[in-house]
């Protein structure tokens, strides 16, 4: 089964800035600097995922109230430079929760055959979720490494890929432990 790896939105903006999280530290880099890395030396293409949104909010989410994350030209939108993306590894634009919502993402996995997406990244209950959950409506297998995503709290992260992996067939959550060692 043809795989690849989905990074989701691993910017500065939820480590320092108004949508900072408790879950994501050093470690928690670390984890996914190494998924990363391992995901690459397998030859498993990464891609990654990077919310942005205009100054002028024009391009925010309809119901949305004035958002103070990821906008343009910030240093928060940035990328962390552990995990920084290769030159040859592509990054989608998005600005919705949905990874899929009007980027292409959906098309460049079909178009390259993909089958199986793995995830890791930030938040787990909104940009995480969605997308996995988008993913595996449109027929893909989805794993998400639950030790390499985070959000605001443990409790909302466990429920949501609790929640996840309990309702929907196609779509599994392991620990990067298991991951590697499989």
């Amino acid at each position: 089964m043809k795989k690849c790896l989905l990074v989701i939105n691993m910017q500065h903006e939820f480590k320092q800035g108004c949508l900072s999280l408790d879950m994501l530290d050093e470690d928690f880099i670390k984890r996914v600097k190494e998924l990363i890395e391992f995901y690459r030396t397998k030859g498993v293409e990464v891609i990654f995922t990077q919310h942005v949104i205009k100054k002028d909010l024009s391009d925010k989410e309809k119901y949305e109230d004035n958002p103070c994350y990821c906008i343009e030209d910030t240093k928060n939108i940035e990328i962390f430079k552990e995990i920084k993306p290769l030159e040859k590894e592509k990054i989608f634009i998005k600005n919705r929760i949905n990874g899929l919502y009007k980027t292409g993402l959906e098309e460049y996995l079909k178009e390259k055959g993909y089958e199986e997406i793995i995830i890791c990244g930030v938040m787990t209950n909104c940009c995480v979720r969605q997308t996995a959950l988008e993913l595996q409506i449109r027929d893909f297998k989805v794993l998400v490494v639950d030790d390499c995503c985070a959000t605001t709290d443990k409790k909302t992260h466990d429920f949501t890929l609790n929640e996840i992996q309990e309702i929907v067939s196609g779509l599994d959550v392991k620990r990067w432990e298991e991951v590697k060692n499989e």
